[in-house]
């Protein structure tokens, strides 16, 4: 992972800041090119429908919080995109804050009313989520090569 990636994400998660999005899993909500200003935030401090800054790899991701579950002594978030079918569940650690302004290309504010509406698709796998946590788990599984979930 590269240096200055683990230094802009720590300081985010401390700070907050501004970030520039790219990409097409939140359309039509974000489009390539908005400014989303980020508050840094407790993850019990989130509403469904909230749209988070994770980390994903080597990169940050913007996606709608949808809840979380604790197994043992973990906390996951689901989260999913807009523009995406399927929601997804990440460790709490990758979690760096939430969006409390967005502005477009030209640099305008743009209206909370039009990006905090949650789609329904989103609420109704919000509905669903065990089964999406234990896809999460079996494929997690998987990709260590894990036969048993001890």
């Amino acid at each position: 992972m590269d240096e200055l990636y683990k230094i802009r994400t720590a300081y985010l998660k401390m700070k907050g800041g501004i970030c520039s999005y790219t990409g097409r899993s939140m359309e039509p909500t974000l489009k390539d090119g908005y400014a989303l200003k980020i508050e840094p935030v407790e993850i019990s401090g989130l509403k469904k429908g909230d749209l988070i800054i994770y980390e994903n790899d080597d990169m940050c991701a913007c996606h709608r919080f949808l809840r979380t579950v604790g197994i043992k002594d973990k906390v996951y978030f689901m989260e999913k995109g807009d523009n995406n079918l399927f929601p997804w569940f990440r460790e709490e650690d990758c979690f760096s804050g939430r969006v409390v302004e967005m502005y477009d290309s030209d640099g305008i504010l743009i209206d909370t009313r039009r990006w905090k509406k949650m789609p329904f698709f989103s609420k109704l796998c919000s509905f669903f989520w065990p089964i999406f946590f234990v896809r999460y788990i079996l494929k997690k599984h998987q990709k260590m090569g894990q036969s048993d979930f001890s």
